[in-house]
This record gives C-alpha cells, sequence and structure tokens, in this order.
C-alpha cells in the first residue's frame, strides 16, 4: 500500500511539474502581441513638441498685443510661424476655451530677468477657440503652448536611441 501511494505521488509530481504547452505558447504570445499594437497605436498618435512660457495679453481699443516670456532652456527652437495656444488665468479654458496665435518674433537677447521676449500674432483677436469674447478685460495673464513640432509618439521612444547610436559611431 505504501508504494502504491508513493507511485500516485510520483505521477501526481510529474503532471503538475510540467507546464502546458498551450500554457507556454500563450505566455510568450499574449505579451508579444501587446507590445506590437503599443507599437502601432504610437506611430498613428501625435505628440506635439512644446515650450511653455508665461503670456501677458494687452487689449486696447483696436489693437491687442501678446508677449511670451520664454525661459533659456529650448528657446533657440521658436522660429516665426509657429502656432501658439494661450490659456488665460482670468477665464478657465474648460469653459472659455483658448486664445490661437502665431509667433509674430523672436528677440534675440534676454531681458534683466533672463526670459527671451517672443512677440504672438492674435489672427482672431481676444475670441477663443469656443467663439467666445474675452475683450472685457484689458490685461490678461496666463500660459502659452509653442507647438515647435508635429511629431508621432514613437519618435520620442526612437529619438533617444538613435543619439545613442550615433554618439557612439562618432568616438
Amino acid at each position: 500500500m505504501d508504494d502504491n501511494i508513493r507511485l500516485k505521488n510520483e505521477d501526481l509530481d510529474e503532471v503538475l511539474g510540467k507546464t502546458p504547452l498551450n500554457v507556454l505558447k500563450l505566455g510568450i504570445v499574449i505579451p508579444l502581441v501587446v507590445l506590437v499594437v503599443i507599437f502601432l497605436g504610437a506611430c498613428f498618435y501625435h505628440y506635439p513638441d512644446v515650450i511653455t512660457a508665461d503670456a501677458t495679453v494687452t487689449v486696447d481699443k483696436d489693437t491687442t498685443n501678446c508677449v511670451l516670456y520664454v525661459q533659456a532652456a529650448g528657446s533657440g527652437k521658436i522660429k516665426c510661424g509657429q502656432r501658439v495656444i494661450l490659456k488665460n488665468d482670468n477665464f478657465p479654458d474648460m469653459e472659455y476655451g483658448c486664445l490661437r496665435g502665431v509667433v509674430d518674433s523672436v528677440c534675440g537677447m534676454p531681458n534683466d530677468a533672463g526670459f527671451y521676449l517672443v512677440f504672438v500674432d492674435l489672427p482672431y483677436g481676444v475670441i477663443t477657440n469656443t467663439g467666445k469674447n474675452l475683450s472685457s478685460i484689458q490685461l490678461m495673464k496666463g500660459r502659452a503652448e509653442i507647438i515647435l513640432d508635429d511629431k508621432y509618439l514613437v519618435d520620442v521612444f526612437i529619438e533617444p536611441l538613435k543619439n545613442i547610436y550615433y554618439s557612439r559611431l562618432s568616438y
């Protein structure tokens, strides 16, 4: 009887000790499929490269002026004609929307506080992207996003790898 129990234990250990082949295949295939889907999704998802800055918008009777105060980091990428999205502190952007603009000129020298001045043209004036008029306030402060480049999310992952590869080639 003791030998019979020992044989059954050995059979049970043999069955429990081996992982079924289907489980092994699925354990490899499912994570690979998930990674491929994520990679393919990153090829289609836009991820804009932006620089944020403090913004001041002044509204006179006939003119609207917008000045951005940009820190030195990344300011060399700013060029005329790039799109700007302005979010005012006075008006919540979820309710009123954002102002849209275009970089008009970039001052090449920083001011006394160390910020570069970027002048923005507001082609729609103080009309937001939702159609609301914000001309009731003459001085508005807020945050601006200068859209430098509209890339795909996969570029964000591949670019550091390319930099590492090319830096090794230069040695």
